[in-house]
């Protein structure tokens, strides 16, 4: 499997935000990042991911807009393996990533690591836990 973040991997329905931020979704948290997931009957592709920094933490769009390209960078070279555990159960997920800290004194790599500790709990409950999609 490549790498890539295409457009229809991207989330991007304002009706599928609104499940997803529903009762229905479900969060991983770590120090910085959140992670909002939920399962969905049907979609374009098994994952489909969002991001999202505040404008709380950072008032400049040129910041924003850099800690989002690292989130889509640290989960474009990390979702192959929960890709191929949905492919194989025959399931959909949307997930989405929000930064809930400023970020001032943290790397890229401190953030990476962040990312890939919530893929991996994700990982692990979608393991454990067999959903039970309708129909």
């Amino acid at each position: 499997m490549k790498n890539t973040l295409k457009a229809y991997e991207r989330l991007k329905s304002l009706k599928s935000i609104d499940y997803l931020f529903s009762k229905e979704g479900k969060t991983i948290h770590e120090e910085d990042i959140s992670l909002r997931y939920a399962f969905v009957k049907i979609s374009n592709y098994p994952l489909q991911a969002g991001f999202s920094v505040s404008k709380r933490l950072y008032k400049k769009a040129h910041d924003r807009n850099q800690y989002k390209r690292w989130m889509r960078e640290m989960y474009r070279t990390k979702k192959a393996p929960i890709v191929e555990e949905l492919q194989a159960l025959g399931l959909y997920m949307h997930l989405f990533f929000i930064l809930k800290n400023e970020l001032d004194t943290k790397s890229f790599q401190d953030i990476d690591a962040q990312v890939k500790a919530v893929l991996e709990k994700l990982s692990k409950k979608l393991n454990v836990y067999k959903p039970k999609i309708e129909s």
